[in-house]
């Protein structure tokens, strides 16, 4: 198994020119992000490839009687 550092830019371009590289395994999220779907030519299903716990995940923190702060961020 070969390690791929690198951006994502650097990682597709060391697979578009040929360098050691057949696939690249990378979170679809990121890639997505960028605009470049078309790059992506197979998912992962989750009982192949269960994603990291955590991912995505995120907290906020604010003061107990910021009403202000609670009403932007309260669950919908």
């Amino acid at each position: 198994m070969c390690v791929c550092r690198g951006n994502l830019n650097t990682r597709l371009s060391k697979l578009d020119n040929g360098a050691d590289y057949d696939a690249l395994i990378l979170a679809a999220a990121g890639v997505e992000r960028l605009g470049w779907h078309d790059r992506i030519s197979q998912l992962l299903p989750f009982d192949v490839c269960f994603p990291a716990v955590g991912q995505g995940a995120l907290a906020i923190e604010c003061r107990q009687n910021d009403e202000r702060v609670l009403g932007i961020i309260k669950r919908t």
